[in-house]
């Protein structure tokens, strides 16, 4: 549909939708979070940041001289907002850099994004100059994509959960190495020396490959990551450690293979 239209008119839509959803954001809850058919949680498994906040207020007293009984009884006011939180995050994060299995984590996603530069950015040109594949297809290409990230979710699920999560990260290396030399193939044309045409050539490697990172590599990560985040900070720890990743895989590593191409 806005395959004929002027790419700003694309990126209004696409603003505007963004506009929409932020704003249905503004709107949620708590309540939200519930759900009637979990059980509640024990005090003993409570843990908030305003707890937090006042049981080291009140140990904060008793340093000071005062009784405990007093301290106990003692009305903590209530610190919330915009800074506060940051605060509380950044410390949070400070925590969880410090284990182990999270700061070689980090490296691992520093390191894997610096040694491995990316050109995705420059395909859409191919296919489309070089290529002459439409818009169209390109978007098919993209939608076949996503649908085999949901075939590689249920193949996870099925058979690879149990399986160590070097083992499978291993194996993404080795699948990796292949689809890089099959694209090097495909951008010197060595497919058509071979007698496989453009579409066909590109419809196996999407779908194949699609499958297997999904398969090997995200899903893999993604469950490590819910293993190893330490409790009462999940939520900050596994969104530091996801934007780490994206940071990597979407800054870095683009960025490295657009300054190696000019």
């Amino acid at each position: 549909m806005t395959e004929y239209l002027h790419p700003k008119w694309s990126f209004y839509l696409y603003s505007f939708f963004g506009v929409v959803i932020s704003f249905a954001a503004c709107f949620l809850t708590k309540k939200s979070e519930k759900d009637a058919h979990v059980r509640e949680v024990t005090s003993s498994e409570q843990s908030t940041e305003l707890e937090e906040y006042e049981i080291e207020q009140r140990r904060l007293m008793v340093k000071e001289g005062v009784d405990p009984r007093e301290a106990r009884n003692t009305p903590i006011p209530k610190r919330k907002g915009f800074c506060f939180d940051l605060g509380q995050n950044c410390r949070q994060i400070g925590r969880a850099v410090c284990m182990r299995e999270i700061y070689q984590l980090v490296i691992f996603f520093i390191l894997l994004a610096t040694l491995n530069p990316a050109f995705s950015e420059f395909s859409y040109f191919f296919l489309l100059n070089v290529i002459g594949i439409s818009k169209f297809m390109f978007s098919m290409l993209v939608l076949i994509g996503q649908l085999c990230h949901i075939v590689g979710a249920l193949v996870y699920k099925a058979f690879c959960r149990n399986v160590d999560t070097r083992t499978m990260v291993l194996c993404s290396f080795i699948t990796t190495i292949i689809s890089n030399f099959l694209n090097y193939c495909f951008a010197k044309r060595w497919n058509l020396d071979w007698g496989i045409p453009d579409i066909v050539f590109l419809l196996f490697t999407d779908v194949v490959f699609a499958i297997i990172g999904t398969l090997l590599y995200t899903l893999p990560i993604m469950a490590l990551f819910a293993k190893i985040t330490p409790k009462k900070i999940e939520g900050t720890t596994y969104a530091f450690l996801t934007g780490t990743m994206n940071f990597g895989s979407t800054v870095i590593s683009p960025g490295l293979g657009t300054f190696i191409n000019s």
